[in-house]
């Protein structure tokens, strides 16, 4: 994942998902939106139940952790800088899921 963002390659993230049921089509417009997403700096990732840490990661932030996926699958956050000059993070989130004895990521589009 670090890799992916170091090197602005959308194709090395897409490496790491699953594209099962996908057309051509869909897979063509996820990886273009990767794209968008490497072209943002990386702000930091994690599980979707660290989100009470806020997005420096200092872990003071006040209330209960936040769920995982109500489904029960685990999730991973990719917290990138905003583009709209808010200042706040933007978040994107994959379902983690185990296929063949490894993690792969799906998207959640």
């Amino acid at each position: 994942m670090l890799d992916a963002f170091a090197t602005h390659d959308p194709n090395r993230l897409a490496g790491l998902m699953l594209w099962g049921g996908y057309g051509r089509e869909g897979v063509v417009a996820d990886i273009r939106s990767l794209g968008g997403l490497m072209q943002r700096p990386l702000l930091g990732i994690g599980q979707a139940d660290d989100d009470a840490a806020d997005a420096t990661g200092n872990g003071d932030a006040e209330g209960p952790p936040r769920s995982a996926d109500p489904n029960g699958e685990r999730q991973l956050v990719i917290r990138t800088a905003a583009n709209d000059g808010s200042g706040a993070p933007h978040e994107t989130r994959f379902d983690i899921v185990r296929r063949s004895g490894c993690l792969w990521l799906r998207g959640r589009g």
